[in-house]
């Protein structure tokens, strides 16, 4: 039997509202533009800009090897 708890709402709302404090909080103190070389790329954007996107990368790589990795051990 699996039951799982309900979290309280208000819990859960004040989490997110927190949780969403700080992510203004660190977008406001990272806005100064840093210029990113890639390749044949230049780039010029805000710093915060830049760590939401390596952010994001590493999330979907994360993702893909998951992903991968359960089918792959499926055929076995």
């Amino acid at each position: 039997m699996n039951r799982r708890r309900k979290v309280p709402s208000g819990l859960k709302g004040g989490l997110i509202m927190v949780l969403t404090g700080l992510l203004i909080v660190f977008a406001i103190q990272n806005v100064a533009t840093v210029e990113v070389n890639f390749l044949i790329w230049d780039l010029q954007l805000p710093r915060a800009v830049l760590y939401f996107g390596i952010f994001a990368i590493g999330m979907f790589i994360g993702w893909l090897t998951r992903f991968f990795g359960t089918h792959d051990r499926g055929c076995t």
